[in-house]
């Protein structure tokens, strides 16, 4: 139990949901949701209201049959959550993947008055996998790919068969390629992933079979209200800052999408780039709620 927390009913089972902050604009952090509340600053939680959700992506909760899930299902149920805890004119936080189905939501949720995404990539499929490793192997320094090689020569020996994305040890294999700093510890790495065991039949029904077949830019211009990316040049997993830049998602929401660089973070600017993050995600959060 989290000091503060609610619940939500879906297909006869209940679901935890953190809430942290109290601020007066409403922030549903979807997908594995309770992992960016763990690093959240006292002056974004004085901004924003997080209800954190992982719904059935912790092991905890996880579905009887996930093989039938679909994108489809995945925002109908999110937006079942945030009716049922009341939420009215929101923001929907998606980070890393989940920010796809943050966009993917507010094409028909009308009550969602912007979406933000944090290290958000606008695809994830063997064309785009092909290209970060590219662009790591052409961007990356000597001493990052060092790393990366050490990295994954030990997740070789005590990787197994049913490993997702979000398992931990796949998670510090692949940190070489998610934080400016690449060095990072195994500790720091934990805390992150603090009160979330991800279920791995879900993530990699998601990431293996569900997402490879997504496109985003269908039906994208249904989502009019503006949406925030923020992400880093060190994230070399999502590439949020070069992967949007020719990809069709990017014209289509025009001018209502607002990019930020946080320029010494990689795939948590929240973490490694505190100030940046939290002085451009409240002033575009005000400028929607407040103007």
């Amino acid at each position: 139990m989290y000091p503060n927390e609610q619940k939500i009913r879906l297909g006869g089972k209940d679901y935890p949901v953190r809430v942290v902050g109290n601020g007066s604009i409403d922030c549903l952090s979807i997908g594995t949701g309770t992992l960016i509340p763990n690093h959240l600053s006292k002056q974004f939680k004085d901004t924003f209201t997080v209800y954190a959700t992982d719904l059935y992506w912790d092991s905890r909760y996880s579905l009887d049959n996930p093989e039938k899930l679909t994108i489809s299902q995945i925002t109908k149920d999110l937006k079942f959550a945030a009716h049922q805890l009341g939420l009215k004119s929101y923001v929907a936080m998606g980070h890393s993947c989940f920010g796809m189905v943050a966009l993917e939501m507010a094409k028909e949720d009308p009550d969602i008055n912007g979406v933000m995404l944090i290290a958000s990539c606008p695809a994830w499929n063997d064309e785009f996998l092909a290209f970060t490793q590219e662009y790591f192997e052409s961007h990356a320094d000597e001493g990052r790919k060092a790393n990366d090689a050490k990295r994954r020569s030990h997740y070789e020996t005590v990787k197994k068969p049913t490993d997702s994305e979000t398992s931990l040890t796949v998670y510090t294999r692949d940190s070489a390629r998610y934080w400016a700093n690449y060095e990072v510890d195994d500790k720091m790495i934990q805390s992150v992933w603090q009160d979330l065991v991800a279920d791995d039949k879900i993530i990699n029904r998601f990431f293996c079979e569900l997402l490879p077949k997504y496109k985003v830019e269908v039906d994208l211009e249904k989502v009019t209200c503006p949406v925030l990316l923020i992400g880093g040049p060190y994230d070399f997993d999502s590439l949020p800052l070069v992967s949007w830049a020719n990809h069709p998602a990017k014209e289509i929401l025009g001018n209502n999408l607002t990019i930020v660089e946080c320029p010494n973070s990689g795939h948590w600017p929240n973490i490694e780039d505190t100030e940046i993050f939290d002085k451009k995600t409240i002033a575009w959060a005000k400028n929607l709620f407040f103007k």
